[in-house]
């Protein structure tokens, strides 16, 4: 069954371009352009080499015989570091109130998710995309479950430039979902494959259309899945990872990260409703704003442990405290071009022409709080409960303040230097 989405998003581009970050809807999109900003990093993870069939699916360092669709798939990794494919994350302790051991007929008549099993992470590229770029997206994706836990199955699809294998994908992904009973295969390819705004195809064109261009633009996006149990993923060709563009692959790894967020924060959500998953979810400031922050937060803590993937350098250095700072500036610029005055209070939804100050003013909100309470506070405690209580009382109950503080607060934290401004910041 498939039902409207969210589809929260990421989209990139160069470092002396524009960024648009925004969230995509099936039936719609709204964005905001701010300048974007760029990272680096180490080697870590799982050694296998992937030996696809088709060079479209990699789960967790194994090859996935396409006609299991990955339903047998068995971890052999030799460390902790990255999240076993058959380890079952507990979820009495984290996302308790996510029904898992639900047929489907349950799920449909309790609108609760049911979660599909086994937990494993997946990665699907198109054929004309690089095995490293798909064995990278992969590892970052272990590291993030590794950091924050693996509360569902993971599908993130990776498309290259070409259309036919582009369609190629598409014809997978469809395949699979009718294989599965959850989306008969006509409907999937008209929508997926079809004209309409945001299918899955349109992110191989967008791609092509960046190279034509020689813009590096590039969208990421959590695409929902919660009516079949998993967190699904699409993304056009990663430039950093492909060695495009002299972007470094460390902005792509962060954004795995960004969008990885995003599942943890839904894995917490039970509903299949669309309104009360949406509340749970809260604000644009804060859904975005912490999923930025703790990318940036998680990926200085890779680099600063020598976890982080081997990827291409790019021409330009990262630093977590570089990427803070070009979040103040991408601020100021948003301020100057028509958001003068604006504040978390007013920042609530993605079709506010002034939401991407979310993004950045969000990242700088949530690094305040964490400055305070700990950077595990929203994992151990406020998402723990925002589906019972509401994200309005989870969030005062969880910080001790209303927005409307903290508003005020960060209206006397922008007075401040920025040298002074950085020096708050959390550490990793």
């Amino acid at each position: 069954m498939f039902g409207f989405e969210k589809r929260f998003g990421l989209q990139i581009g160069s470092r002396l371009g524009r960024v648009i970050l925004t969230c995509l809807l099936l039936l719609g999109c709204s964005s905001s352009p701010t300048e974007s900003s760029q990272e680096t990093k180490d080697d870590q993870g799982t050694d296998v080499v992937s030996e696809q069939d088709d060079a479209d699916s990699v789960s967790l360092g194994q090859v996935i015989d396409e006609g299991d669709e990955g339903s047998d798939v068995a971890s052999e990794q030799d460390d902790a570091d990255s999240v076993s494919s058959g380890q079952v994350i507990d979820e009495g302790d984290e996302g308790s109130d996510v029904a898992s051991e639900q047929d489907d007929a349950d799920s449909v008549s309790s609108g609760q998710v049911t979660v599909s099993q086994p937990l494993i992470i997946e990665v699907f590229a198109a054929d004309d995309v690089e095995n490293s770029v798909a064995q990278a997206i992969l590892e970052s994706l272990n590291l993030a479950a590794n950091m924050w836990g693996l509360y569902w199955p993971v599908e993130y699809w990776v498309m290259g430039l070409d259309p036919e294998a582009g369609e190629a994908l598409v014809d997978k992904f469809c395949s699979r979902r009718d294989a599965r009973g959850e989306w008969n295969y006509a409907d999937c390819m008209r929508r997926e494959a079809g004209p309409e705004q945001h299918s899955m195809i349109e992110y191989q064109q967008l791609g092509a259309q960046a190279v034509a261009d020689n813009d590096p633009f590039g969208t990421a996006g959590h695409n929902g899945g919660f009516d079949w149990g998993i967190h699904r993923f699409t993304t056009t060709l990663p430039w950093g990872l492909a060695g495009r563009f002299g972007t470094p692959g460390a902005e792509d790894v962060k954004t795995v990260l960004h969008e990885y967020w995003h599942a943890v924060q839904h894995s917490f959500i039970s509903t299949l409703n669309y309104d009360k998953r949406n509340s749970a979810m809260g604000p644009v400031w804060f859904a975005e704003g912490s999923a930025e922050f703790m990318a940036q937060y998680g990926a200085a803590q890779l680099t600063n442990q020598g976890l982080m993937p081997k990827v291409p350098k790019g021409d330009w250095p990262f630093s977590y405290e570089e990427q803070m700072a070009n979040k103040l500036h991408n601020i100021e610029i948003e301020f100057s071009n028509g958001c003068a005055g604006r504040n978390l209070s007013s920042i609530t939804e993605y079709s506010d022409p002034c939401s991407g100050v979310g993004y950045e003013l969000g990242a700088w909100a949530i690094a305040h709080l964490l400055s305070e309470v700990g950077p595990d506070v929203l994992l151990e405690d406020f998402h723990p409960i925002v589906e019972k209580v509401g994200w309005e009382e989870a969030f005062e109950t969880v910080f001790g303040r209303t927005v409307a503080e903290l508003d005020e607060e960060i209206k006397r934290l922008w007075e401040l230097p920025r040298s002074e401004k950085l020096a708050l910041l959390p550490q990793p």
